[in-house]
């Protein structure tokens, strides 16, 4: 924060300075003041009475310290709009999973307020609040999300006057390497699913594996996307917004078929047997069993192993990009690993290939 005289070549001098260090005329007496709100420089004319411009200066310090800043109308409540606008806009992802993140920023301490005047200093004790040395840089991040998601789309409805989350760094993720679950894993998870309180939980997680769809497409799916008759399974919302079809594969096949004796009378493919209820969340059940098969994985690597076994099988990025949902094929690279028999495959084709443009 400063005073500054301002030639009129624009250019900003320290107010000791009788000539322009840029354009070497003498400076008119038009006093400026500067200050800094969550990282925003403004800039403000106070006339030419140097006492004002200090004392205007004080004021806004004090402003800023105090978070009361100027031209603001709007004063909706942080807790107002996650519990009626932004409620509604999250309603659709608000599984067990996600909830303790959108109650943990709705509920923080610092955030008791207006919006307009929650600032970036909130936002970043928030940041330290949920980094409390036990989650890793990732889940820290999906906290921060809701909040910037939350102050995004109030800006979209015109409810705040300024943005704090505006270029606001998130926390640098290292990649993080994940399991690809062998056969004899497999055989192990499927068996403890099949033991499960759920009669669902096995269909459940085979959909998921031999898909290669995400927990929200497979919690999702309605019997109106399945095609036995076409063998395919369609998708039509998705993380991308891109539908997309997946072929359903002979393995796969006498699953749906059982299932469906199980539900197929709703509308709903993972629902309540018993009386039709949606079954929103299976992730509890799942992580039962892979608890009692004593292994190490979580869901989502159920479809890094379909992704990671079709590119061993030999199919192209391409061919696994329509399948697996993904819009750039550089996001496929983090899921498959060929090993050193694939890659002797691949040189031995090259190989071959050769051999026949000599000939």
């Amino acid at each position: 924060m400063a005073i500054f005289n301002r030639c009129e070549c624009r250019t900003f001098n320290s107010t000791q300075s009788k000539n322009c260090k840029s354009c070497g005329e003498k400076l008119s007496k038009n006093y400026y003041i500067q200050y800094s709100i969550d990282g925003k420089r403004k800039t403000e004319k106070i006339g030419d009475s140097i006492g004002y411009a200090r004392e205007a200066l004080a004021k806004r310090k004090t402003d800023v310290r105090e978070n009361r800043f100027f031209g603001i109308t709007k004063t909706i409540l942080w807790k107002t709009f996650f519990n009626t606008y932004y409620k509604d806009y999250y309603k659709n992802h608000l599984t067990d999973f996600h909830r303790g993140r959108f109650e943990s920023a709705r509920d923080f301490k610092d955030f008791d307020k207006s919006m307009n005047n929650i600032s970036r200093t909130d936002i970043e004790n928030y940041r330290n609040f949920i980094n409390n040395g036990k989650r890793s840089p990732a889940t820290v991040n999906r906290y921060l999300q809701v909040v910037k998601f939350a102050f995004n789309y109030a800006e979209s409805l015109e409810l705040i006057d300024r943005n704090p989350v505006r270029k606001l760094p998130m926390l640098q993720e290292q990649p993080k390497e994940r399991n690809v679950l062998s056969s004899a894993d497999e055989k192990k998870l499927l068996a403890e699913c099949r033991n499960s309180r759920s009669p669902i939980l096995y269909h459940f997680v085979m959909v998921a594996l031999y898909t290669g769809m995400r927990y929200s497409e497979v919690i999702n799916l309605k019997w109106s996307n399945i095609s036995f008759e076409e063998n395919s399974i369609r998708i039509y919302k998705t993380k991308n917004n891109q539908p997309r079809e997946i072929p359903i594969i002979n393995s796969l096949k006498p699953v749906l078929i059982e299932l469906h004796s199980l539900t197929g009378k709703y509308e709903y493919i993972f629902s309540r047997p018993t009386d039709g209820q949606r079954l929103k969340d299976l992730s509890g059940g799942f992580e039962k069993a892979v608890e009692r098969a004593q292994l190490n994985i979580v869901f989502h690597e159920l479809r890094h192993t379909m992704i990671t076994r079709l590119a061993a099988s030999g199919a192209s990025i391409i061919e696994i990009q329509q399948i697996s949902g993904h819009k750039t094929a550089k996001m496929i690279e983090r899921y498959t690993h060929v090993g050193l028999k694939e890659s002797k495959r691949t040189i031995e084709r090259l190989g071959s290939y050769l051999s026949v443009e000599e000939n």
